[in-house]
């Protein structure tokens, strides 16, 4: 994403045909890699995921190659269907102590893909998970991130927000 913004101001330069073929191999590389993985392993179905998934997005709108952006897509999909009727990534809620921190980190990949989708033409980026799944989360997790202890009620354990905070703030918001 950081390449497209560089790219805009030397369009002419020949060395943007090699870092576009680059990213091409690499966003083909992985979606081969999720491609091939067990469809239950938790790399699979969690913020690994999103973050691949936007990462061959964009290799994708970078090359004009619309498969990339499909699969991108597809992994926001499989973000949006695990959406629990709260708001939260059981995968994520699984992290126990640290549930909190990776559910906001798993919030920013999807976010962007939902954009990335809308802004290139695809007209329901979530396909056929229950509605309002990207609402739902955004909302829990921002009210989660005011109030750790929504997060904790889910995990069952108080979270660790250190790395939401940093140290000096964490005894004050347990």
């Amino acid at each position: 994403l950081s390449y497209m913004q560089v790219a805009r101001v030397d369009t002419s330069s020949s060395k943007h045909a090699r870092i576009r073929s680059w990213m091409v191999a690499l966003a083909k590389k992985t979606r081969s890699y999720y491609d091939t993985l067990d469809q239950h392993w938790r790399s699979n179905n969690n913020n690994h995921r999103y973050w691949a998934g936007l990462a061959v997005a964009a290799g994708g709108l970078q090359n004009g190659d619309r498969s990339l952006l499909d699969w991108g897509v597809g992994s926001y999909r499989r973000g949006m269907c695990s959406v629990t009727g709260a708001g939260t990534l059981p995968t994520e809620v699984e992290r126990g102590a640290l549930a909190l921190h990776y559910q906001m980190f798993a919030l920013q990949p999807l976010v962007l893909l939902n954009e990335i989708a809308l802004r290139n033409g695809v007209s329901d980026p979530g396909g056929s998970c229950p509605g309002a799944a990207l609402h739902r989360l955004v909302q829990f997790s921002l009210a989660a991130h005011e109030n750790p202890a929504l997060m904790a009620a889910e995990a069952g354990v108080t979270q660790d927000t250190s790395s939401l905070y940093g140290s000096s703030m964490t005894s004050t918001l347990s």
